[in-house]
């Protein structure tokens, strides 16, 4: 058995919106055109008794939930920019994962890569409660969507590593970030 989810799109959102429902387990999406310019994307997705588990829906999808929380977590005190950056950072480490890891989920909850993930941090309870009547985690939502859908430029100049401008941890020392974008300090040049 199969279910469809429909969702109405503005026409510059259907490529990515096609991709996330592609990411989210689609088996199949289907646009159609609507006279008012948009587009409605049905997707159809295999029923929890064909397969055993429920499939999430795209603003379900563990890789973008795990994204915008990782933002938030990491960056909500930061203009849109800033927190675009960061998901730079996490993106630009998929690159390498030997390293960091190979998805987006253990790009975010590697041990110690990413402090509000640390569950003696005082921002990971506020992280496992948060949802998108925070306006903050709202536009994190909207920003991992982008990313996942492979739609959100680098705006880091391929940092895989960044850093608040008020602390100095060991592995920057003596190293030159390649930009600055708000409070935080990113860099490329890690190894």
């Amino acid at each position: 058995m199969h279910t469809e989810r429909e969702e109405d799109v503005p026409s510059d959102k259907v490529e990515g919106k096609i991709k996330i429902c592609k990411a989210s387990g689609a088996i199949s999406v289907e646009k159609v055109a609507q006279p008012n310019g948009k587009f409605t994307i049905i997707a159809t997705y295999e029923d929890e008794v064909s397969i055993g588990t429920t499939t999430p829906s795209p603003h379900d999808n563990a890789a973008i939930d795990t994204l915008a929380r990782t933002l938030w977590g990491e960056a909500r005190g930061e203009s849109r920019a800033g927190k675009e950056g960061v998901a730079s950072v996490i993106l630009n480490r998929l690159k390498n994962p030997r390293r960091f890891g190979g998805t987006i989920e253990e790009v975010c909850r590697k041990p110690f890569q990413f402090s509000c993930w640390n569950t003696d941090d005082p921002n990971f309870v506020k992280l496992k409660n948060v949802d998108r009547n925070d306006q903050s985690f709202a536009e994190c939502l909207e920003i991992a969507e982008r990313a996942v859908a492979e739609q959100l430029p680098d705006s880091t100049l391929g940092a895989d590593h960044y850093h608040t401008s008020g602390v100095s941890p060991n592995w920057s020392r003596g190293k030159t970030p390649c930009i600055q974008i708000g409070n935080h300090l990113f860099f490329n040049n890690i190894t």
